[in-house]
This record gives C-alpha cells, structure tokens and sequence, in this order.
C-alpha cells in the first residue's frame, strides 16, 4: 500500500465500522475528493470490500473484528458465546450487571472502544479504537482468594497469544500487565462477586485490553513513555486479522487453562515470563511505598517479597513498581 492508502486504510479501520464521508477523509489526508475516490478505487483492487453510499461516505464491509471472525476460530466453540459492540462504557461493567441477572458462565463481551474502561484501583483505562477489549463471565467454584489466580492465568493465556499473533516476546509484570520491551501492551482486571450464601464466588468477570495498534492521535501524554502496542499499526493489523485472532487464540487458550485450573499447571509459564523474580521492586500499597526484592511467584498467584530490613511477604493485593 501507499502512504496514502494506508492512512485511508486505518481511518476506516478505527472509525467503529460507521461512515466516513469524502470530504473529511480529504480534509485528514490533505488531499481532493478525487484523490480519495483513487485510493478508494485502489484499496478496492487489493480485495478490501468498502462501501459507498450518497451523503453518508466509506466504511468497510467487514470491520477489523466480529463475534463471527473470533467464533469461527475458536475451538472451544461450545463454552463460549460471543457478542460485539463497537463502542460500549465498559466491557467490565456491562457483564457484571448480566452477570448479577443470572447470564450463564462463557458469555463474551467484545468491543473495539471503551468511553469508561477500568483498571485496579478504579483507575481509568485508555480504551481507543485501535485497541480490543474484552470481558468474559464465570462462574467458578472458588473463594475470593482465588480471584487473583483468575489474573493470572489470564495473564498466561494473553501472553501466549501475543506471542504467536503477534510474533512479539512478552513479559508479565505481577500481576496483570502484559509488556513488550519493558512496555505495557495489555492489561488485565478480574471482578468477583460474592455468594452471601456460601461465601463463594457467585461469579467473576474477567477483563482484557490489549493495545493491538498505536491509536491514531497517538498516545496519551500520561503513558506515551510506558504503553506500547502489538502491531506498527491498525492496517498491518489487520492485515493480519490480528483483532479476530488475537480474540480467539486467548479465549481458547484461557479456556484449556480453565478446565484444568486445579492443577495449576500454568503458574509454570506464568512464573517463566515473570519479570519481577530476583529484581529489586518497590511495594505499593496507598500511599505506602516500600522497597523489595521479588522471591518468588507461588501456586496461588502471591508474589513472595523481602523487605529492605529481612521481613518478607506473600502479597495477594497491592501492586508493584519495576525499574526496567
């Protein structure tokens, strides 16, 4: 592709399967209505089916990602039920009240941007177009406790994916982040609620957002130095299909943990992607911070740390800071 047809390209990608008329593709790529009618014509040869329509402009015929493309890898077909929006408050949010209204354990909410994506702690989570998130409803026999092994596994299953998607190496920084070059390409938030009856697990929601390409306008200026993305971007991508595989390659592998999730046996990659072990780490926890050094990972996702002055800690919550 030209330059010209790529920034086309990544316009239609990230604008949420909506139209995009003429005259504002012309308006972003400096160019005429007739230059943008060209590389139209020219995206078209290349196979990518875009619609036209009078007063209301482009969109592609097939989005970058849809409950069919994930589905129709999948192997764990019979779990899994997938839904797609293109634009949703929360992932998170959005099931967890499906959730409390009785959904069935498998259900998969996936979209291609957040306007109020949560991470830990409550804080925000950029969610732009060139991202994917997704949130999938359990309904495990577990205690609280084990809502961080849930992360964690979860953990396992994106960084498997993103390594053979995205040809990328990951890391895992304890317990939720997913990093390329000491830099954050996705994030993970587990939500249970509790059975007051048994005082269970009734549920829990797993959320995932993965940075697949730089958003259009760039990052943030809070996290430009500390996020990074899978893929160059939007059009390599997709491309790929990377949105649609990227879905289906951690829902299936999350799922292949799942049913064996007593075993455990997945702590063993978590702990050989691990990139706390052996570092010196600061321990946050409020407005407490304390320097460590990260012992171990153990079976139940706990991060085993020394203090500074010989006392040590299974951390089950809190957070951690690496210098990388």
């Amino acid at each position: 592709m030209t330059d010209l047809q790529t920034k086309i390209y990544e316009s239609l990608l990230l604008s949420g399967g909506g139209y995009i008329s003429g005259e504002k593709l012309a308006a972003d790529c400096g160019i005429t209505r007739s230059s943008v009618w060209k590389a139209i014509n020219a995206l078209r040869k290349k196979g990518i089916e875009i619609e036209a329509v009078t007063n209301a402009g482009y969109r592609l015929a097939d989005g970058k990602v849809s409950a069919e493309g994930i589905s129709a890898r999948l192997r764990a077909k019979d779990f899994y039920k997938i839904r797609y929006e293109s634009r949703v408050t929360s992932t998170n949010t959005l099931l967890k009240a499906e959730a409390s209204g009785g959904a069935a354990e498998g259900n998969v909410l996936v979209a291609s941007e957040q306007t109020e994506g949560r991470g830990r702690f409550g804080r925000s989570f950029v969610s732009p177009e060139s991202g994917i998130y997704l949130s999938v409803l359990l309904r495990p026999d577990m205690t609280a406790g084990d809502a961080v092994s849930i992360t964690a596994a979860a953990a396992a299953a994106v960084s498997r994916a993103i390594d053979k998607v995205g040809k990328r190496r990951t890391a895992i920084k304890w317990v939720n982040d997913i990093l390329i070059d000491g830099k954050k390409v996705c994030g993970i938030l587990t939500e249970g609620i509790l059975s007051l009856e048994t005082g269970r697990l009734d549920s829990a929601v797993l959320g995932i957002g993965i940075n697949v390409a730089p958003p259009k306008d760039g990052w943030p200026e809070f996290i430009k130095d500390t996020a990074a993305a899978v893929f160059p971007s939007a059009a390599e991508a997709a491309e790929n299909d990377a949105y649609n595989r990227l879905c289906s390659e951690l829902l299936d592998n999350f799922h292949d943990i799942y049913v064996k999730f007593p075993d455990r046996s997945f702590m063993e990659e978590y702990r050989k992607k691990s990139l706390a072990v052996g570092r010196r780490i600061s321990v946050i926890k409020g407005n407490s911070v304390r320097p460590a050094t990260a012992i171990a990972v153990g079976d139940d996702a706990s991060l085993l740390v020394r203090y500074d002055g010989g006392e040590e800690e299974h951390l089950n919550s809190g957070e951690i800071s690496i210098k990388l």
